[in-house]
Formats: C-alpha cells, structure tokens, sequence
C-alpha cells in the first residue's frame, strides 16, 4: 500500500514561516539592517514588537551573529515549491496568501537618536500633506538641545509589516496648573506654531496608532493636551470622531486663531478684491515711505540642494536682528522675541538648517540701504508661515510693516505660493490682508488614575456651565 503524502497548506506554512523569520531578525540597533536577498527591508531602527522600552545606542546593542545564521537557513528553505521569496517583506505576506500583518509601533525614547533618523524622516515628511519646517527631525533636535526643561521624548515608530510609514512625535513635560504640578503628553511644538501632527502619508491614522499605544502602556502622564490640530483639516471630523472614541469625556476648546491669505489666482486679482479705500491707503502709505529715502525690498529664499553663501545667509539674520534690537522688542518683557537672549540662540542654530533645507524665508525692507523692517518666515510645500517681524521705531517713515507686507504677499504670488499663515493673533494690521481665519482647536484628555488630573477636569467642566464660557476662552487664545 503506497503511503499518502500529508499536505501542509501554503497559507499557515508560509504564515509561519514569516512569523519565524520576523522573530529571527528583530534586533535592537540603530541605523539600517542590511537585505537579506530581499527578505529584511532596510529599516532605521528596528526593535522587538513586545519591547516599546527605550532605544539604546548601537554599544548596548546585542549580538545578532546568531539570528543571522538562523535567518539565512530559514531562507533557503522551501516548502511546497513555494520560494520564500514569494512571502514578500519581512513582518508582511504578499496578498495571494490573504495573510497580512497588523500596523505596530515602535517607541523610541532618546534624542540622541534622532539624526539616525534624518533620511527616513526626510522621507515622510515629504509625503506628509501640509507639512511645515517645524516638523523636521533637525528643528525637534534643535529645540531639544536648547530648551532642557525636564522632559521625556516619546516617538513612535508606526511600521507595516518591515516598513516604517509614519512618525508621531510625543513628549511629556511637567506643566503647572492651579491644581498643582501634571505631567503632560502632547506634540512637541510648544507654541512655537498653530499646527502640528504626526508625519507620513496618514497622519490622522498614525494619530490614533500613537494615541492607541500611549493608552496601553505604562502610564508616564496625567494628562493627554493635543493642542495643535487645525479645524480647518479636510480630515478635522475623522480625527474629532478619534478622539472622542477614545475618550468621550475630552475637553475640547480653541487654543489658536490664524489669520491667512490664501494665494488664488494673481496679485491683480487679489487687488480687484479689496475695496478701493484698500487699494488707495496702501498706495499712499507706500508714497509716503518713499518720500523719506529710497526704498527697497529683499527676499532671500534659497532652493534645497543647490550651493548658497554662508556668509550672505548669516548676513539677513544679522539685518533682522539689528531691526529687532531697534523695535518694541528690545524692551519687550516677553521671553519669545526676536531679539530675546532665550530664543535668539535658537533661532541662529536653525536659521542655517532651514536654508539648507530650503524652508527660509527671509523679507527686509530698506530705506536708503539700511534695514528698517524685517519678516522672518519658513517655508515649506508652498505655505509660508510669519514666525517673526518687526520694524525699526526711530525711523521717521510710517506703516513700515504694512508695506512690506504687501509686498511679501505680492512676490509670493509671482513665485507661486499657495498660502501664507500670518501667526497667532486678530491684530488689526493682520486682518487687514488675511481672507480667513484658521483655529487651532485643543483636546484634552485626564487620566482616571490621577487625581490632580481628574480635579482640574471638573474645575473646567463646571467653567463651561458658567455664563460667559466663550468670552473666556477667546481671552485665553495664545497670541
């Protein structure tokens, strides 16, 4: 009697095989893995799926000798006369199998790390809709290295499969409320912008990934403050719907308004609507400028990639700061000035990175050759964002911000940008050229487990109840 041959099916066999080669490859280890015949994608850190601890540095890295060998015997097998080959990428199956792994992340806690980081980031940034320089690995590192207030990073890693697709950028920062002190997790940004949110193709996705994975690991915050999306984001209601699945008790409230000039059609266009009073004040304050010196207008812009001088760059930082130090700012009590001995140091370090990035834009306005107003910006996909200006206050000519303005809003157009986000604020001048206003809207969520945390939830449960709710929320608006 001839023995029957027993049959493996090719779904779970290769299911298998893919779960032994995830396991045999994972290794904790910064930088990139090298492919194993196509089978290990290159990835830029890479640690087990149950380990969300801090990344360690390649010193503390252990041997993989050993996961090496294991990986390529696994490698040449083949069952069924299916190749492994055909089971696709690492942690993934190709779809004939039907089997496909679910998205992971991946924490890493080290800012150090960072830079190991850059071509992969670069990489998602660029497919990020919307996304701004403050969303660059360099300008995380940056302000982390400048401002070293005790804090935590927590980034998360979200792979498919061997893949990283999406970055979200979390940290926890101990903030002081009237309740007493809370640990606060939120996006890095600090204000230093309206909008933010994680990076990748799918950043409302990555979001809840992130958030997800924050809830089910070991609590390091008393409070979850994301406080920078944009209820103007064509996918606002998904990540709204998001959050309140997640937490249905969430604080929500606006934290930002910005205005914004949105750049359709051409400059003559724009001028046909404004009302003619516009168009005849803004021509007679420009006359008026004019009638004290010569006047000239400057935007240095550099494109990515391409060669630039130093020396100029750091020359427009130089003329920027000598008009700050003559403007309300050099007496100004607020630590965020141009000029201000804290952020002014921050501002010189990223200066030359955005440059290079291609992300500055620096405008002056000059009268008979020296520099009397300035509007410092980044730029990024087309959406300019106003970070900083000023204008000189000894200089006898008037509306010195107003015109160099228009003119920043009228070679924008001849360059082809799509929109310029003029900074937190209603100030009249503002209004003035902006067609709309975006808000930056805040979500809150308490942890059950915290009691300073659960007290300031009811504190402001209660403030909503009480006449007068969205005056005081308009006061409280960051400007």
């Amino acid at each position: 009697m001839q023995a029957k041959r027993v049959s493996t099916s090719p779904t779970l066999l290769q299911a298998w095989l893919r779960r032994i080669l995830e396991v045999a490859t994972v290794a904790k280890t910064v930088g990139e893995l090298r492919a194993w015949d196509g089978v290990v994608a290159k990835t830029p850190q890479v640690l087990p799926k149950h380990d969300t601890a801090t990344a360690r540095s390649t010193s503390e890295t252990p041997k993989i000798s050993r996961h090496k060998r294991f990986a390529t015997f696994v490698r040449k097998l083949s069952f069924l006369g299916t190749p492994l080959a055909s089971l696709g990428s690492f942690g993934n199956v190709n779809s004939s199998c039907g089997v496909e792994m679910e998205p992971r992340v991946v924490e890493m806690n080290d800012p150090s790390l960072l830079p190991s980081l850059g071509e992969l980031w670069d990489r998602l940034h660029r497919q990020t809709p919307g996304a701004t320089f403050f969303q660059t690995w360099e300008w995380l590192a940056t302000t982390w290295r400048h401002f070293g207030r005790p804090q935590k990073l927590r980034l998360m890693m979200i792979y498919e499969g061997d893949e990283p697709v999406g970055i979200v950028p979390f940290c926890v920062r101990e903030e002081t409320y009237r309740v007493g002190k809370l640990r606060v997790l939120s996006y890095p940004l600090d204000d230093w912008g309206p909008f933010y949110g994680p990076l990748g193709a799918d950043p409302v996705r990555y979001q809840e990934l992130a958030l997800d994975h924050v809830m089910q690991t070991e609590r390091d915050w008393d409070m979850i403050d994301l406080r920078t999306i944009r209820e103007q984001d064509p996918d606002f209601a998904q990540i709204d719907a998001a959050i309140r699945q997640r937490d249905a008790t969430a604080f929500i409230r606006p934290r930002m308004e910005v205005p914004v000039v949105q750049l359709e059609g051409t400059w003559e266009d724009y001028l046909a609507g404004q009302s003619r009073n516009w168009r005849r004040n803004m021509k007679r304050e420009k006359q008026r400028v004019e009638e004290v010196g010569t006047l000239e207008f400057v935007r240095y812009r550099h494109v990515a990639g391409e060669t630039f001088s130093t020396d100029h760059c750091r020359g427009m930082f130089d003329e920027c700061q000598q008009v700050a130090e003559r403007s309300w700012q050099a007496d100004s009590s607020l630590g965020a000035a141009f000029c201000s001995p804290r952020v002014k140091p921050v501002l010189r370090d990223l200066h030359m990175t955005a440059a290079k990035k291609g992300m500055l834009d620096v405008n002056l306005l000059r009268l008979d050759g020296e520099p009397v107003a300035f509007l410092y910006n980044y730029v990024c996909q087309g959406q300019v964002y106003a970070l900083r200006s000023g204008y000189d206050a000894n200089c006898p000519a008037q509306s010195l911000g107003t015109v160099l303005l228009a003119e920043v809003i009228r070679d924008s157009y001849e360059r082809g940008d799509r929109l310029i986000n003029l900074g937190p604020g209603t100030q009249d001048y503002k209004l003035r050229f902006a067609g709309e206003i975006h808000r930056a809207i805040c979500y809150t969520l308490y942890s059950r487990q915290s009691v300073r945390s659960q007290l300031l939830r009811a504190r402001y449960a209660i403030d909503q109840r009480l006449p007068g709710f969205e005056g005081r929320c308009r006061n409280r608006l960051i400007k």
